[in-house]
C-alpha cells in the first residue's frame, strides 16, 4: 500500500513536470514566432530605406535658406551642377524656356517659401555665365517646417534632363523641315500652291482689318507645252527654275512669289495700289523676257516669255478670296488671248 501511495506521487510528479515542459515550449513558440515576424518587419523596413536612400542617390538635393542661398547639396547634385569643386551656384544664371533670365522672386526656392506649398515638375535652366553652357533640371520643391515651426528653408530634388530638351529641340527642327518641304515646290525651292493659299489668307485678314489694298498677279509661260516638245522636259524644268529664280529676285521684298501649278506663277502683294501694281507685273515680264531663254517655236518671240493677270482690291469678306483669284485668272487668260491674236 505504502508502495503504491510512493508510485501515485512519482507518476503525478511526472505529470506536472511534462505539462510544465509542454507550456515552457508553447511559449517558447510563441516567442519565435513573435521575434520572427518582428525581424521580417524590422528586415522589410530597412531593405525599404535602403531602396529610398539607393534611388535618392540618383538626383541631386540640395537646401536652400531663405534668401534662395544653397546652404547645402549631395554628392550627386554637385555632379550634375559642378564640372569641379571650385565651382559655385553663382556661376549659373537661371533662365526659362525662352533663354530668359529668371527673376529673384520667382526662383523655385523663393515660391515655394512664399506660397508654403510644394513645386512639382518644374522645368528650370541653368546658363554659365562663363562659357554659355546650358543645363536643364527636373525640380521638385518641399518646404521644411523648422523647430519654431516656421518654414524658412525649401529642399530641392533636381535631376538633369538636357537630353530630353535636346531631344525636343531635334524633334522640332525636324518637324519644321519637314513642314517646309510641304510648303515648296520641289524643282523650283519657291513658296507652293498650298503655301500660297495659307500666305493669302493671312494676308488678307492683315489688309481687311488695316483697310488697305492688295494686288494678287498670276503669270503663265506661254506656249510652254511647245517648248517642252521642242527642247525636252529636262530643258522645260531648267527654264521654269530659272523664270522662278527671276521672279523672286524683282519682287524682292514687296511680296512673295508662288508656283501655283505647271507652267503658271502666282504673286502676292500686300499693302499694292492699282499703279504699283501695273509696274511690276510688266517688270516681271520684262525680267522673263530678259533671260532670253531660245523658243523657237514661239509665235511672236524668239525667247519665252510670260503673260500676266492682275487685280488689286481692298479685302472685305474672306468668302470672296476665291472670287479675286478667279478675276486675275481671268484678266490672264485675256492677256494671253490677246498676245494670239496679236500675232
Amino acid at each position: 500500500m505504502h508502495t503504491n501511495s510512493k508510485s501515485h506521487s512519482c507518476l503525478l510528479v511526472i505529470i506536472m513536470m511534462g505539462l510544465l515542459f509542454n507550456i515552457h515550449l508553447v511559449y517558447l513558440l510563441i516567442v519565435g514566432v513573435i521575434y520572427g515576424c518582428s525581424v521580417s518587419h524590422l528586415y522589410k523596413t530597412e531593405r525599404i530605406k535602403a531602396n529610398q536612400q539607393n534611388n535618392l542617390i540618383h538626383f541631386g538635393t540640395a537646401t536652400f535658406n531663405h534668401k534662395g542661398k544653397m546652404t547645402t547639396i549631395n554628392e550627386k547634385g554637385k555632379e550634375i551642377l559642378f564640372a569641379d569643386s571650385s565651382e559655385t551656384m553663382d556661376l549659373w544664371a537661371l533662365i526659362d524656356e525662352y533663354g530668359l533670365p529668371i527673376a529673384q522672386e520667382e526662383r523655385p526656392s523663393i515660391v515655394t517659401l512664399r506660397n508654403k506649398q510644394p513645386m512639382q515638375n518644374q522645368m528650370i535652366g541653368l546658363k554659365h555665365k562663363t562659357n554659355g553652357q546650358e543645363k536643364w533640371l527636373l525640380v521638385h520643391t518641399n518646404p521644411v517646417l523648422s523647430k519654431k515651426s516656421r518654414i524658412d528653408e525649401v529642399v530641392i530634388v533636381f535631376t538633369e534632363v538636357s537630353f530630353l530638351l535636346q531631344y525636343r529641340n531635334e524633334m522640332q527642327n525636324r518637324n519644321n523641315y519637314l513642314k517646309h518641304l510641304s510648303l515648296t515646290d520641289g524643282l523650283t525651292g519657291i513658296p507652293n500652291r498650298r503655301y500660297f493659299e495659307d500666305y493669302l489668307h493671312d494676308i488678307w485678314e492683315d489688309m481687311r482689318k488695316q483697310k488697305k489694298p492688295m494686288t494678287l498677279i498670276m503669270l503663265d509661260i506661254d506656249y510652254f507645252k511647245k517648248f517642252n516638245d521642242t527642247y525636252g522636259h529636262i530643258e522645260g524644268d531648267i527654264c521654269l527654275k530659272k523664270i522662278a529664280k527671276i521672279l523672286e529676285k524683282t519682287v524682292h521684298d514687296l511680296g512673295k512669289v508662288f508656283r501655283y501649278g505647271g507652267e503658271e506663277f502666282a504673286v502676292i502683294l500686300p499693302n499694292t495700289d492699282v499703279h504699283t501694281s501695273k509696274k511690276l507685273a510688266a517688270m516681271l515680264e520684262q525680267a522673263v523676257e530678259d533671260l532670253k531663254i531660245p523658243h523657237s517655236v514661239s509665235t511672236d518671240r524668239a525667247y519665252v516669255t510670260v503673260s500676266t493677270g492682275a487685280t488689286t482690291f481692298v479685302p472685305q469678306d474672306m468668302e470672296n478670296v476665291e472670287k479675286y483669284v478667279q478675276s486675275a485668272d481671268n484678266q490672264l487668260y485675256e492677256a494671253k488671248r490677246n498676245r494670239r491674236q496679236a500675232c
